[in-house]
């Protein structure tokens, strides 16, 4: 979604068994980062959330100064990243 601010974030309800459908807190716990060759967002594998593009991460950044990293992990690396 467009426009999604911190504050936007802090507002949701994270106390729930599942994320309500195309939500955005479906797609913050299911997206995924599409590389550096991705534009824009498309449907994912997994029918849920999404694939994004750098140009959605600079969006973010932009509407959420003084952001200017984002750290994202949900699977265990052997030596802490990739």
């Amino acid at each position: 979604d467009a426009g999604v601010t911190i504050d936007s974030i802090g507002k949701i309800d994270r106390f729930c068994l599942h994320p309500e459908w195309e939500s955005v807190m479906e797609d913050l716990l299911w997206s995924d980062p599409g590389g550096p060759k991705h534009n824009g967002a498309s449907q994912n594998d997994r029918g849920c959330g999404c694939i994004f593009g750098e140009d959605i991460v600079d969006e973010f950044f932009e509407d959420n100064p003084p952001l200017n990293l984002v750290i994202r992990s949900h699977e265990k690396k052997e030596w802490g990243f990739e």
